[in-house]
């Protein structure tokens, strides 16, 4: 079995939460890497680990950014034999445990410089939720990828 690993308070919540240690060998790979917050271990690379140890398994580790100032950095890292190799064996995953992000103007994006203030509020007032499925931004709503 393969698992995808998202990142976040929910998704690192799951996996402390794991308490019967299955027999089964996964295969956990890290759907992205993020830096940590305020030493609170909730990026996709720790809770990847941690659920590897748990089920008796072994985590791949997503060695990119989640987040790149243009396409054509984006592109480049996506050329990356190692990124690609940990992507394309995280989109045939049997399961993906994601977290929705909060979207508010003082969330974790807002803190990192993914989005402003105004473009967290513009999006629920104007456009509904929004999700981040690899690396590409949804309206939930619409269901097409943002220009961002």
């Amino acid at each position: 079995m393969t698992v995808t690993v998202g990142q976040g308070r929910n998704v690192a919540a799951v996996a402390n939460h794991v308490g019967v240690f299955l027999s089964a060998t996964a295969a956990l790979s890290a759907a992205s890497a993020e830096p940590e917050r305020d030493n609170q271990l909730i990026d996709a690379d720790h809770i990847s680990r941690n659920l590897a140890r748990k089920f008796n398994g072994f985590s791949e580790t997503l060695y990119a950014p989640a987040y790149v100032e243009t396409p054509e950095l984006r592109a480049a890292f996506m050329q990356n034999r190692l990124i690609k190799a940990t992507l394309e064996q995280a989109s045939k995953a049997d399961v993906a445990i994601i977290g929705l992000g909060d979207m508010n103007e003082n969330s974790f994006m807002v803190q990192l410089g993914w989005f402003t203030p105004q473009e967290i509020a513009t999006a629920r007032q104007e456009q509904g939720w929004w999700a981040i499925w690899r690396g590409t931004a949804f309206s939930i709503f619409r269901a097409n990828p943002s220009i961002r």
